[in-house]
């Protein structure tokens, strides 16, 4: 056999083999971990969007606690503001009194009946007195409850806040990997177009080396 004949067929053979392994690699299903990681981006992300929400509504439960308080302590204030007017106007009546008494010393049971007004006065004080006491104990719990039910509720709108931007870069994670993996089914489609085109080629070469062998 002619040695050039050869030489090309051995050639042809060579490449024939390159392009059946290139073609087998080719037609071998193209590792695809990026579907796995959109699944997983996608759990992440619904668990995202649940915390999101639950956050949100943790928010919105706080805040409408903290408006309850608000009006809680608005109330105690109202009165509170009440009970100091109250207790002015006994210390004023009882001041009104002493005067009283002192002008009408000597007068016998009219000045009895006044001591006895008097003493009434002295206790109707003693009580709006403790009253406000207590009024202000209350609206300053009113006041740290509030304190600590605000905070509570800005710890929880930086942790909504958080969520949402992980959501958004999980979103442009998934985004970027499902551009990714498009990517890669056109280069895998553009090496099967171009390792038809081989083939065909090499068959050609084939069927004309064995046309001119027979000739």
């Amino acid at each position: 056999m002619d040695p050039v004949a050869l030489d090309l067929e051995a050639r042809i053979d060579a490449l024939q083999a390159r392009l059946a392994a290139s073609l087998e690699a080719a037609r071998r299903p193209l590792p695809k971990p990026t579907p796995e990681v959109s699944a997983e981006a996608a759990q992440a992300i619904a668990r995202a969007e649940a915390q999101a929400n639950l956050q949100a509504q943790r928010c919105a439960s706080l805040e409408g606690r903290l408006a309850e308080l608000e009006a809680a302590l608005a109330r105690e204030r109202a009165a509170r503001v009440e009970a100091e007017d109250t207790s002015e106007r006994a210390l004023a009546a009882l001041e009104a009194l002493g005067r009283t008494q002192a002008q009408a010393s000597a007068s016998g049971p009219d000045g009895q009946a006044l001591g006895e007004a008097l003493q009434t006065q002295l206790l109707e004080i003693d009580r709006l007195t403790r009253e406000r006491d207590t009024l202000r104990r209350t609206q300053d719990e009113w006041r740290t409850k509030a304190r600590a039910r605000t905070r509570e509720r800005d710890a929880l709108s930086e942790k909504y806040d958080l969520a949402q931007a992980q959501l958004v870069d999980l979103r442009a994670r998934d985004e970027t990997a499902r551009k990714r993996l498009d990517e890669l089914e056109r280069e895998l489609a553009e090496q099967r177009r171009a390792l038809a085109v081989a083939e065909q080629r090499t068959d050609h070469l084939r069927r004309h080396l064995n046309g001119g062998r027979s000739r």
